[in-house]
């Protein structure tokens, strides 16, 4: 499992590459996960689901702006 520091800094990594790629919408979606990810209770069990759902999305995003 992921922690949520090294979420919110993939998240601050595909935020970047979206506005360097001018994909505005794409940057703005990735600006609310990363306040919905300064929100979590890391100890919760949505807070798990959450990540185990959106950190591969957002590994996804990453790698396809990056080229």
């Amino acid at each position: 499992m992921l922690d949520i520091n090294h979420a919110i800094i993939l998240t601050n990594k595909v935020k970047i590459k979206a506005v360097a790629n001018n994909q505005l919408a794409t940057a703005r979606v990735a600006g609310k996960i990363q306040s919905e990810l300064h929100g979590l209770d890391v100890r919760s069990y949505q807070a798990k689901q959450y990540l185990a759902s959106v950190v591969p999305k957002l590994q996804q995003l990453d790698k396809l702006l990056g080229y």
